[in-house]
């Protein structure tokens, strides 16, 4: 993706999932007719805004083999992709829907995020039914959620339909302050 917002929802039974997709993002739309699918499931996109995608064909792929680096940046990004919904996996596992959504927010900071007086703003109009799909849980308890974070005043609504985020991430709030030999790993602190 060059510019834009899309969703795409997989819907298994009548259980939505959604994944926010932005620039950088490397995406196959399109179906795998050599798949075997024993699970019936429907997946469908979204534009939240206007979308606008680099094609990468068999031509693309012959005539960039000569700069190794280029696939490299290629398979980066679809690592990054897979590691942030490793993320929304775990979040979607968080007990109670408004820490998830809580969560969801703070990991859509670090990437559409930027400080301002108050806090963190995060410019997007997510839908709740989105929103619902992301952390795992329906839109009417999402609409709740939301209410409930903003009379805490951990979140605050935007006029322009964005999120500020107040205070310290959750994680952060939560953090111990060393881990025992062994248990953890965090890819940021380690050394290259």
């Amino acid at each position: 993706m060059l510019d834009g917002l899309l969703v795409r929802e997989a819907i298994v039974g009548d259980h939505p999932c959604a994944e926010l997709l932005g620039p950088g993002d490397l995406l196959r739309a399109w179906d795998d007719r050599d798949a075997e699918v024993l699970l019936p499931r429907t997946v469908e996109w979204a534009a939240l805004s206007a979308v606008r995608l680099a094609v990468i064909d068999q031509a693309l792929a012959v005539r960039a083999a000569q700069w190794p680096e280029i696939f490299a940046s290629l398979v980066e990004r679809a690592a990054r992709r897979a590691e942030r919904l490793v993320v929304m996996q775990a979040i979607a596992h968080l007990t109670r829907v408004d820490d998830r959504l809580l969560a969801l927010l703070w990991c859509l900071a670090e990437r559409w995020g930027r400080v301002a007086p108050g806090g963190v703003v995060v410019s997007l109009r997510l839908p709740h039914r989105t929103l619902a799909g992301m952390v795992g849980a329906r839109r009417p308890s999402v609409t709740t959620a939301l209410g409930q974070l903003i009379s805490r005043g951990e979140i605050e609504r935007r006029p322009d339909g964005g999120w500020l985020l107040r205070g310290e991430p959750p994680e952060a709030r939560q953090r111990p302050t060393h881990d025992a030999p062994g248990t953890t790993f965090h890819p940021h602190s380690a050394s290259a």
